[in-house]
C-alpha cells in the first residue's frame, strides 16, 4: 500500500477512537440544524464525514493499489446522486453521495450547484482515501427537470 493510503488508515482508526468521546450536545440545537449533513452521521464518523459509508473487505481494506475505479453522476426528478464503484471488485459499491448527504433541502437538490457540491464531495473523500483517479460517467443528466 502506498504511503498516503497507509496514514488515511491510520487517520480512520484514530478517528473511530475519537468519535466515542463525541457527545451530542456538542452543538447546540441551532447549530445542529445549520449543519451540512446527518449530525448523526457525523458523530458516528468521528468528525470526519469522507469516511461514513465506506466498506471493507474480510481484511480490513477499502481497496488495493491496483484496483480502478468509476463515479457515476446521475440525476432524476427530484435528487442527484453520485456513485463509486469499484470496477476491480465487481463493480462493488463502494460510496454513494446524494443531495441529501451534503446537506441540501428540498427542492434546491435538482439544480446545477448541488451537482457541483456532490461532485466536491466525492473528490474530497476519495483524496482522502488515496485514490489519484477514476473513470467519470454522467447518466440522465439532459433530462428537462435538471
Amino acid at each position: 500500500m502506498s504511503k498516503s493510503a497507509e496514514d488515511a488508515l491510520q487517520s480512520i482508526k484514530e478517528a473511530r477512537e475519537k468519535a466515542h468521546k463525541l457527545k451530542l450536545n456538542a452543538m447546540s440545537k441551532k447549530e445542529r440544524r445549520k449543519f451540512p449533513g446527518n449530525f448523526m452521521n457525523f458523530k458516528l464518523g468521528g468528525g470526519r464525514p469522507e469516511f461514513y459509508h465506506v466498506e471493507r473487505n474480510q481484511n480490513g481494506r477499502i481497496f488495493e493499489p491496483d484496483h480502478v475505479f468509476e463515479i457515476v453522476v446521475y440525476g432524476t426528478k427530484n435528487n442527484c446522486q453520485a456513485t463509486v464503484i469499484n470496477k476491480s471488485w465487481n463493480r462493488r459499491t463502494v460510496s454513494l453521495t446524494n443531495a441529501g448527504r451534503v446537506g441540501i433541502r428540498k427542492c434546491k437538490r435538482k439544480g446545477n450547484k448541488t451537482a457541483e457540491r456532490i461532485g466536491q464531495s466525492v473528490a474530497k473523500k476519495m483524496r482522502r482515501l488515496g485514490v489519484s483517479c477514476a473513470d467519470l460517467r454522467f447518466r440522465y443528466l439532459m433530462r428537462p427537470w435538471l
